[in-house]
């Protein structure tokens, strides 16, 4: 009876999720009850799933499963879980969007196969008949067994495909971050250095003339650096003089 219960649980929250993520999340408050909604019909799917693997792993409803699944057979329903729970929260996202590099292009495959109808089909009606039914003990028909283990073999190649697949992209986005905030460092360290050597230029300026000042009052300069040459500048005493000399002159020649 529980079995069922959550079977029903678990297709309602689904349908739920499906029903939702078909369209692109709102703006303003209408996002908000989207985000949601979203949130609480996905911990409801995760949750049943989880409690409904458990209850069916409890009253050995996988007693028919070859040996090397019944050897490890706890550790083997709960990863099928998450798997089937990733590669279906998965496929329910990028349905309707497609991030080039992120994930392998073969996954895209399987969304427009519809993965996300298919294959819970393929886990949930062969478990109602698993929760219901009287069989020999070990013995499950073919065709309850074969839509099981095909949809536990796609669940975890999907599952183990698209973890690699986050795990690659958010290695990814912290490489470009460290290498963003060390080029930024390297950056203000150059700045730093030429802000530097052109005030101690400024500063030792030693010429007759004000001509090599002036390239330092070009408006592409830092503030800083112009209002420091236009000071040294203006310690000379004829600066008007030359700087009218100068341009009349022409172009400023960089020394």
């Amino acid at each position: 009876m529980l079995g069922n219960v959550l079977i029903a649980v678990l297709i309602l929250a689904y349908g739920s999720l499906v029903s939702i993520t078909a369209k692109s999340m709102p703006s303003g408050d209408y996002g908000v009850g989207y985000a949601f909604v979203w949130l609480i019909s996905g911990t409801a799917f995760v949750v049943s799933g989880g409690l409904l693997a458990w209850y069916m792993n409890h009253h050995n409803n996988f007693d028919w499963a070859p040996d090397f699944f019944l050897r490890y057979q706890n550790w083997m329903v709960f990863l099928t879980w998450l798997a089937f729970s990733l590669a279906l929260v998965w496929s329910l996202e990028y349905r309707t969007k497609w991030i080039d590099g992120k994930f392998p292009t073969f996954l895209r495959w399987f969304i427009q196969t519809k993965v996300y109808l298919w294959l819970p089909a393929l886990i949930l009606l062969p478990s109602l008949y698993l929760l219901n039914a009287q069989r020999p003990e070990g013995f499950a028909p073919i065709w309850i067994k074969l839509p099981i283990q095909i949809g536990f073999w796609v669940s975890i190649a999907l599952g183990l495909v698209v973890l690699y697949g986050l795990v690659k992209s958010s290695v990814q986005r912290r490489i470009a971050h460290a290498a963003a905030v060390k080029e930024a460092k390297a950056a203000d360290n150059n700045e730093s250095w030429g802000f530097n050597k052109s005030m101690e230029s400024i500063e030792n300026y030693k010429d007759a003339g004000i001509q090599r000042l002036l390239t330092y009052t070009h408006r592409e300069q830092d503030e800083r650096i112009r209002a420091a040459a236009l000071a040294k500048i203006k310690t000379f005493a004829n600066w008007e003089a030359q700087l009218v000399d100068t341009l009349n002159q022409g172009a400023l020649n960089e020394a």
